[in-house]
């Protein structure tokens, strides 16, 4: 029987369980806040403002140059308000770099930085800095579902001031504050703004402005409208007084007399809730509802008003028998007019300017909030040109937000990777978006729920979990900023992927073997024809046509290896190829290095291993999973291609997931050499399959995989068509299902019962025992 789904690779089960405590296959060790405060020379709030990549002639490398103007400083001693810091990568006028491990910071990016002094970088009296980890010295704000959120490499800080500023304020000691930020900032523009639409009375500008805030629908069956109002002053600090506010609604929608037919809820909010005040609620007209607010003369605590804005009330319309699809309410501006009055010195004066322009008129559906019923496909890659179907209610015909899971979080953190405008296709309940691998700011969607947000702020996540199998890394057309794939074609036609050793590594040494063995592992799943050639090089990772493996030891102390990506810019047409109404880009050069100052294991021996040093192999393996154009993944499962592993742990085989990537790649190059100038020969030499007990287990199949209803496992080998015993586990270790006395060649396995997420097989054949995986959505 044809097998048309993933095949799975097969492992022990006692490595399958521990897979979902252990952080597996990455190259970054990650380190907590604490760690990182102790370990970082300087730390401050910031925002970029500026930044421009150059080629150094040095060492023939691109880095990007960012200016940070700084807000707060925690730690260090800086002598400007403005820093610059130095990343790895970039983009001139004629070449690209990007690094497998690199952090793209955007201008008007804001948030924390966590730095060091660049050693490489001391040029024109200028002090550059480096950030601490890499992706991990940055902590950037980010405003998710209406709530200011700073999101780090490896955590999402969900309450800024608590779990992350107080934090480096205690560990610091210290918090002095240098400019204002850009939050303060717009506060003052706006009142600098405004500021002449208001005259003055004793002295005092006296400009108020009304406003509708938060309005959504609640209750069970979407029965109630709430909305609040809010006051803000300008020019000062006025106290609150008297006040009438009239606003009307439309009675096709919600009936005459809202206040004779107990169809409104008035409550007071923070301005009033003092004793001082009072609050009636009165029809003016059968469509007009007026509120009074009212102060005692000689009031004991009168709210004190600024500009920033403030609830005077909430409000709580009922909606149950709506007959019409646009329910304006709007305030009635000219009869506010010297209705408003503030306390000064015991007497009560009227503002001046009443602004209350605000109005609530839009379609019905626009004020439900959105609801997702289904996803589909559940299960996807990224990075491929694909389409995910968003099937739902009330996303409006505006276009909001969708965000993603970040592959670098645990699959269970807040979706805050954001789709780009440009792959989203948006209507009121169906959203359709290309599956990147790349936004703006290098950020990969991976395992997790979906988020969708209205252009009104409201928002609703996924229930079901979207599963993604591999990434392969694209990148952003600096002008349209559409998707483009990268294609590894060699314009000179040779048929062979050479890379050449550093000097400084010998090539009859254990750490010349461990390279070859990964790179035929690589091979033999991709047929990829890489190769290790014979011919070293003294190249120092800068960019010079030829593809380099070495050691560095100024590298980051956190980053245990790291692959770097040489492109011609895409401004250069001869280096693109258009094929199918897609553009590609050619890869022109890919470089590997090691940290150097890592105690290495070395050994091709798969029974050996010593867990008191960092193993090449498992490094390896990982980073020609990125030479093959594959981005890190976040799946719950011992990929090779997961984003962060513990320094001294291993794991030396690669998984179906990122051999199912790597095999979409050859598939890619085969499909458009004939037409972007290059060519491939594929290459299986030696790849015959060995006896030993990884081999071995290849021996079951499971199909289809992911699957919904039912599955197949199909023994591949007549010796094995025994009586067996199948159990299958859940991802948590727990035994789902037993099966005893099977001796078929074929198995029907019923999975409709499961919930959505991966399960793991136990087969146990006489003395063997066989383990494989399946996905079910």
């Amino acid at each position: 029987m044809k097998n048309f789904g993933l095949q799975r690779q097969l492992i022990i089960l006692p490595l399958l369980i521990l897979s979902f405590c252990l952080n597996l296959s990455g190259q970054t060790i990650q380190v907590p806040l604490d760690n990182k405060i102790a370990t970082s020379n300087y730390i401050f709030e910031g925002e970029i403002i500026n930044k421009k990549s150059f080629f150094d002639e040095n060492d023939g490398l691109i880095y990007t140059s960012h200016t940070v103007r700084v807000s707060q400083l925690f730690k260090g001693n800086l002598k400007t308000d403005t820093v610059k810091i130095i990343t790895l990568g970039g983009m001139t006028d004629e070449l690209i770099l990007e690094t497998s491990n690199g952090i793209a910071l955007q201008i008007g990016n804001e948030g924390i930085f966590f730095c060091n002094l660049s050693d490489y970088f001391s040029r024109d009296n200028s002090t550059f800095l480096t950030l601490y980890g890499q992706k991990q010295g940055f902590v950037r704000y980010d405003n998710i579902h209406g709530k200011l959120l700073a999101i780090g490499s490896n955590r999402i800080y969900q309450n800024i001031e608590k779990d992350l500023l107080s934090v480096i304020e205690k560990e610091t000691n210290t918090r002095i504050k240098l400019n204002l930020n850009k939050r303060e900032k717009w506060f003052l523009e706006s009142i600098k703004n405004n500021s002449n639409l208001f005259t003055t009375k004793n002295g005092l500008k006296t400009g108020i402005e009304y406003e509708f805030t938060n309005s959504q629908v609640t209750g069970l069956n979407s029965n109630y409208l709430e909305f609040d109002i809010e006051v803000s002053a300008f020019g000062g600090q006025f106290l609150f007084g008297n006040s009438e506010i009239y606003f009307e609604y439309n009675p096709n929608a919600f009936g005459f007399n809202l206040v004779g037919n107990g169809k409104i809820i008035v409550n007071k909010e923070t301005v009033i809730l003092s004793s001082d005040y009072s609050l009636s609620v009165q029809n003016e007209t059968n469509t007009m509802v007026k509120l009074l607010i009212s102060c005692i003369n000689n009031a004991n605590a009168p709210f004190s008003l600024s500009t920033t804005k403030e609830k005077v009330c909430h409000l709580k319309l009922d909606i149950s028998n709506l007959v019409a699809t646009n329910p304006n309410i709007q305030f009635e501006e000219l009869l506010m007019q010297n209705k408003s009055e503030y306390y000064h010195n015991g007497n009560f004066y009227d503002f001046i300017h009443v602004v209350a322009n605000d109005i609530i008129s839009t379609q019905w559906n626009s004020l439900l909030p959105p609801s997702i019923d289904s996803i589909y496909p559940e299960f996807m890659n990224t990075g491929i040109f694909d389409t995910l179907y968003i099937y739902g209610q009330n996303f409006d015909t505006i276009q909001g937000e969708v965000r993603f899971t970040d592959s670098e979080l645990p699959f269970i953190a807040t979706p805050s990777v954001k789709a780009e405008d440009i792959d989203v296709e948006w209507s009121d309940t169906l959203i359709k978006v290309m599956l990147f691998s790349r936004n703006l700011n290098n950020q990969t969607p991976g395992t997790g729920r979906i988020s969708v947000t209205k252009a009104n702020g409201q928002d609703t996540i996924s229930t079901d979990n979207l599963l993604i199998g591999f990434a392969v890394r694209n990148y952003r057309d600096a002008l349209t900023n559409q998707s483009i794939i990268p294609i590894l074609v060699d314009k000179n036609n040779a048929d062979t992927f050479n890379f050449h050793l550093h000097h400084s590594i010998s090539y009859a040494s254990d750490t010349a073997d461990v390279i070859r063995k990964t790179l035929k592992q690589w091979r033999c799943k991709s047929q990829l024809n890489w190769n290790l050639s014979t011919v070293p090089t003294s190249d120092n990772l800068g960019f010079n046509g030829m593809s380099t493996i070495k050691f560095v030891n100024n590298l980051d102390p956190l980053t245990l290896g790291e692959t770097l990506f040489f492109a011609t810019n895409f401004s250069n047409v001869t280096n693109e190829c258009h094929y199918n109404n897609n553009k590609y880009i050619y890869i022109e050069e890919i470089d590997v290095y090691f940290n150097g100052n890592f105690d290495w294991f070395t050994t091709i021996n798969s029974n050996l291993t010593d867990t008191t040093k960092s193993d090449l192999w498992t490094t390896s393996l990982h980073e020609l999973g990125h030479v093959h154009l594959l981005k890190h993944n976040n799946f719950d499962y011992p990929s090779t291609m997961y984003t962060t592993r513990g320094e001294f742990e291993v794991y030396r085989t690669i998984d179906d997931f990122s051999k199912a990537g790597a095999i979409w790649i050859t598939d890619s190059i085969e499909m458009l050499s004939p037409h972007c100038g290059g060519s491939i020969i594929k290459n299986l030499s030696g790849c015959i399959s060995s006896t030993n007990g990884i081999q071995n287990q290849t021996a079951i199949t499971v199909y289809p995989n992911p699957a919904n209803q039912t599955i197949f496992l199909e023994k591949q080998n007549s010796e094995y068509f025994t009586q067996s015993n199948l159990t299958i586990y859940n991802g948590n270790g727990q035994i789902i299902q037993n099966i005893q006395n099977l001796n078929e060649r074929l198995i029907t396995i019923d999975i409709e019962y499961l919930s959505s997420g991966i399960y793991f097989i136990l087969l146990r054949e006489n003395d063997k025992t066989f383990t494989t995986t399946f996905i079910k959505y």
